[in-house]
């Protein structure tokens, strides 16, 4: 029968993690999810990729405002004149005279400046590109740290199963010592051995339910859920590694990587503003006034009457033509975003690298250590035998107790390890907007 317990335990830890979700007795309000879930939940609810949205929503309005310059303003105005003394007449004679006139009417004042207008709007809208590339890089990062207390749960969960499963069984075997002591079959120190690996085990168990109270916090957190609620996970959930090579897994990252998007974008945003500087002020600036209205004596009198202004200007020096100093700047900036596209393309191909091989090394960690538990599940299970035949001592129970408890601690952790380099890769990857994500 304890044999029996053991070979659950051990069928547990290779069981399809779904069915550790339906927890029996689980409140009604209790938040059941896998990886994939918890991805979606994060998207809508992380208070970073909400505060990536406020960002976008801020870049569209400076591009929104950059439009606006083509749109003439239009200033109503009223006017009231009055000429005293001298006066030229059509002859050019000057004459003294006495002069009231009033003048009443809207004016529409119309100004462009093609240089803020054309390479302004063009950066803008590059900037907009760039933090839209950057929130898309915003929700990467908090889709790994989803994924990253997602699997800390999982593991606490798992490892709180196995703990309390555990637990029983050497409850079951303190109970059959005792009465063997008491029936003289047994000594007083076997008792005291398994009654101290029984408390050792409770304590165990004490700290994996605090383990996973902490995680569930963390993920509630990571996941913007604003009021605490019960969340238990589908295990943890297998990401296939990448079967492609390592070089065609950078192509792919270098292709797909929004940060790198944003950086490209950046560049772009800052080639505009440095053309604005370097081409843009060589366009003038133009200006046109209409002024219909009414022109008369007084108010009463007046007749209908119009002046027109038109005017081409340039700005020469601060602001306008050889302005060195923003010349300068805006080079700069274009020299440093051009850095950062480079570097990320530099950094990213490392990334990869990395992260590949750490996929792939964590997969394979994770089967040593399956058959590692595998092993001394079977150790326990044969001295759970001999034991039940009164060939074994109760220390022998112990530790292979201790062995296997020890095995599966290590298993849970290869499983996190390798669950979490798994989703890592993809993450890196970035194909957390595919079907699959």
């Amino acid at each position: 029968m304890r044999a029996t317990s053991v070979l659950l335990i051990l069928a547990s830890l290779a069981a399809p993690s779904i069915a550790r979700s339906q927890v029996a007795g689980a409140p009604d309000d209790t938040l059941r999810i896998d990886l994939l879930e918890a991805y979606r939940i994060a998207r809508a609810g992380s208070w970073s990729v909400r505060a990536a949205g406020a960002k976008v929503n801020r870049a569209e309005g400076n591009r929104l405002a950059a439009r606006e310059a083509l749109a003439p303003a239009v200033s109503p105005a009223f006017r009231f004149t009055t000429h005293r003394d001298r006066l030229q007449n059509t002859e050019g004679e000057f004459l003294d005279v006495d002069k009231q006139s009033a003048r009443s009417g809207a004016s529409l004042l119309l100004g462009w400046s093609p240089s803020e207008i054309i390479w302004k709007g063009a950066a803008a809208s590059a900037e907009v590109e760039a933090v839209e590339a950057s929130a898309a890089a915003t929700e990467r990062d908090a889709m790994w740290e989803t994924a990253r207390r997602y699997v800390s749960l999982a593991s606490a969960e798992e490892s709180l199963n196995i703990a309390a499963r555990l637990l029983a069984t050497l409850e079951q075997l303190e109970s059959e010592v005792a009465s063997r002591v008491s029936l003289g079959l047994s000594a007083e120190v076997d008792r005291l051995r398994v009654q101290n690996q029984a408390e050792r085990q409770r304590a165990e168990l004490v700290r994996a339910r605090v383990a996973r109270e902490g995680a569930m916090a963390q993920l509630a957190f990571a996941l913007g859920l604003a009021a605490p609620r019960p969340i238990r996970t589908a295990g943890l959930t297998a990401v296939e590694v990448s079967e492609a090579e390592l070089p065609a897994a950078i192509e792919e990252a270098q292709g797909r990587r929004s940060d790198l998007a944003a950086a490209r974008e950046s560049a772009a945003a800052a080639r505009h503003e440095r053309s604005s500087w370097t081409y843009g002020r060589l366009l003038p600036d133009l200006g046109a006034e209409l002024s219909p209205g009414l022109l008369g004596p007084t108010f009463d009198e007046g007749e209908s009457t119009y002046d027109a202004n038109v005017v081409v200007s340039w700005r020469i020096g601060p602001g306008g033509l050889f302005d060195l100093g923003r010349l300068r700047m805006s080079s700069a900036a274009v020299d440093l975003a051009e850095i950062r596209v480079s570097e990320l393309e530099s950094q990213i191909a490392s990334e990869v690298r990395e992260v590949h091989a750490a996929a792939r090394a964590a997969a394979e960690l994770e089967a040593a250590a399956a058959r590692s538990a595998e092993a001394a599940a079977k150790v326990f299970e044969l001295t759970l035998e001999r034991d039940e035949r009164g060939i074994s001592a109760p220390y022998e129970l112990v530790q292979a107790s201790d062995a296997w408890l020890r095995s599966s601690r290590e298993l849970t952790q290869a499983r996190a390890e390798a669950a979490l380099a798994r989703a890592r890769l993809e993450l890196v990857l970035e194909r957390i907007g595919d079907a699959n994500h």
